[in-house]
């Protein structure tokens, strides 16, 4: 579950039952593998952890996980405790190592300290909090660093916490970004090719993946200095000697990591100093990553199995009985691997628009011209056949904000991207001109936008509604009606004037009439809960409990979880005399909403029906601990000794 498949691209071949769940469908709804539900509304996304918590909660999603066998397990790229939380919710396992765990050693701070733990040196360096660039200088002149500096803070993505520091005027560019960050990891320039290598710490020890080069802060690629843009990885990429090191070195940090209590895949970032040959710790990626594509073609290729299989079986408490040592020797030493490269390629200029058009995912072809012109769709990059193709992987969608440094896409090709000199080869600088030709933008200003909004905001219907809820805000109930019956044709008879119509005819006391709208709102949106939902309401107050019980039974039909259905079904049992059932229906919602004082109060009530007094006033006194002026559990609670 992720914002694209990118990360784990090809993985649903190897593994059965394997699905995405995403937020952006790359592949146009055409990959048999891939769910992205419909875009629902939603406050702005800030992270990746963002994007997997809205999914969710999202309707269609929550389908699809409920008709798991057996429930479903989910691997993020990112998560958080509240994703665990949802995941629990939903009756799925998360198979990765705790949010909170995870949260820890992914700081960069962190990674120093568990590399000097492991014996796997860091660049030359400190860490320390910097108050100002004097200050700076201080610590660096300490640790003798010289005074060409990178500075690192603790969190963040790949070349956006990463500032070059030559002298005060560098400094007061990043000031912001550093002074009162807390500890940062000042570190002395170096002259380096970076490098990835990921690992799977087990039961059984650690395997560790070949070793790849890097493709950083490249401007055809990236508008960011020390951001990451791609990976290569081949044969002869590396020494024997280097590769043994790097592999040493992933070894020894998977097995710290154990001792922490973390499992499964893992990314380390290697530095090799290009003028003492030295071998440093750049950083810690406790996760699936953007070099695992590339780490899973290669393990594929050169042992048969991809290495993210082996966290799969890690946490499915499975052991094939592999040997960790062999596997990994054949990963780091792939004789006969045909190089493959993979690039991302993010919108460089400091514009704002929006996608006008935007190529399809699937495998394109590199014309003698320098033409890149769309082949055939497949839905992975194992698809392509000869060094004239490659595989793109589309990210920015039609109507979607070009802004510096958004994501077009991904291109996984044979063959190198880099020289031996660690430069763009040619070919590589044909194929990123070539996918970006197949971009086009449409200018966006605000000031249109604004006149759009205007337009919307002004028009009769928008007035109308705003009148209705500044009237129902100041309880004029009857005059917030009477703005929505002035709604012009069709918009007066639409799902949301009927929704309304509904809510303030209940709020006026006229339930015949409150549910007959609602009831129109549901033949115009037969798949709808809110409608059905708002019909219980004007049923219960009229004591109509059949017909309430059978729009609560179609209800859970469609979201099985409901909260609101489930609450007033108990509700309805309850006022019918059915305390069993009432108890029954209030002691499940209580299992997924611990929490909630509201069911707790209910379930006690109905337990004391029931002449289950000590465990009725549990639940009141429960309540009580922290509502201690809640008048149901306080009246219960009292009603129990008379």
């Amino acid at each position: 579950m992720s914002a694209t498949s990118f990360n784990l691209l090809g993985v649903d071949a190897d593994v059965g039952n394997f699905e995405f769940i995403t937020s952006i469908d790359s592949f146009d709804g055409r990959h048999p593998h891939v769910l992205s539900p419909r875009e629902h509304m939603h406050a702005p996304f800030t992270s990746i952890e963002d994007i997997n918590n809205y999914l969710l909660q999202h309707d269609e999603v929550r389908d699809r996980l409920a008709g798991s066998p057996g429930g479903a397990r989910l691997v993020f790229l990112m998560f958080d405790e509240h994703s665990e939380a949802l995941a629990r919710a939903l009756g799925a396992e998360v198979w990765l190592p705790p949010a909170r765990l995870r949260g820890r050693i992914d700081s960069k701070i962190e990674t120093v300290r568990l590399g000097e733990r492991a014996g796997v040196p860091s660049v030359p360096g400190t860490l320390a909090e910097v108050t100002g660039y004097a200050q700076l200088c201080r610590l660096a002149d300490a640790h003798g660093l010289g005074r060409d500096l990178v500075v690192q803070t603790a969190y963040g993505d790949s070349g956006h916490t990463t500032y070059f520091i030559k002298d005060e005027a560098d400094f007061a560019r990043h000031a912001d970004a550093i002074v009162g960050k807390g500890e940062v990891k000042i570190m002395r320039r170096i002259r380096c090719l970076g490098t990835a290598i990921e690992g799977c710490t087990t039961r059984r020890g650690t395997a560790v993946g070949p070793l790849m080069t890097e493709l950083i802060g490249f401007p055809e690629l990236t508008p960011y200095r020390g951001g990451w843009c791609g990976n290569e990885v081949f044969a002869d990429a590396f020494t024997p000697e280097l590769r043994a090191r790097a592999r040493a070195y992933t070894l020894a940090f998977g097995e710290q990591l154990r001792a922490e209590g973390y499992r499964g895949c893992f990314e380390l970032d290697l530095l090799l100093d290009l003028d003492t040959g030295e071998l440093w710790l750049g950083e810690l990626n406790p996760r699936i990553t953007g070099a695992s594509p590339m780490t899973s073609h290669a393990t594929r290729a050169t042992a048969g199995i991809p290495l993210f299989l082996l966290h799969l079986l890690e946490f499915a408490d499975a052991d094939p009985g592999l040997d960790l040592d062999a596997l990994s020797s054949a990963w780091s030493d792939p004789v006969g691997f045909e190089p493959w490269s993979q690039m991302a390629i993010k919108h460089t200029e400091p514009t704002s628009d929006l996608i006008g058009a935007a190529p399809a995912s699937g495998v394109y072809r590199l014309e003698d011209d320098g033409t890149v012109v769309f082949d055939r769709f497949e839905p992975d990059h194992r698809a392509v056949r000869g060094d004239h193709e490659a595989f793109f992987l589309r990210i920015l969608r039609v109507g979607d904000h070009l802004y510096e440094g958004a994501d077009l896409g991904i291109l996984l090709l044979p063959g190198r991207a880099m020289d031996d000199h660690h430069a763009l080869t040619p070919r590589a600088r044909e194929w990123i001109a070539g996918i970006r030709r197949l971009f086009a933008a449409r200018p966006w200003s605000r000031a249109q936008h604004l006149g759009e909004l205007r337009q919307i905001v002004e028009s009769g219907p928008a007035m109308l509604y705003q009148l209705s809820y500044d009237k129902e805000a100041a309880g004029l109930h009857l005059a917030a009606l009477a703005a929505i019956e002035c709604l012009p044709g069709p918009e007066r008879s639409s799902y949301i004037a009927e929704l309304r119509r509904g809510w303030l005819l209940y709020q006026l006391g006229r339930h015949a009439d409150a549910s007959a709208a609602y009831a129109r709102a549901t033949e115009l949106a037969p798949a709808a809960v809110e409608s059905r939902l708002g019909r219980m309401l004007p049923l219960i107050a009229d004591r109509r409990y059949a017909a309430a019980i059978a729009e609560a039974h179609e209800i859970l039909e469609l979201d099985p979880r409901n909260y609101l259905a489930s609450l007033r079904l108990a509700y309805i049992h309850y006022s019918q005399g059915d305390h069993a059932a009432a108890a029954a229906g209030y002691s499940a919602l209580l299992a997924a909403y611990p929490g909630d004082i509201e069911v707790k109060a209910g379930l006690g009530w109905a337990l004391l029906k029931l002449g289950l007094a000590d465990e009725a006033v549990a639940q009141f006194r429960e309540v009580l601990a922290v509502a201690p002026r809640h008048a149901a559990a306080s009246e219960g609670f009292l009603a129990q000794s008379r």
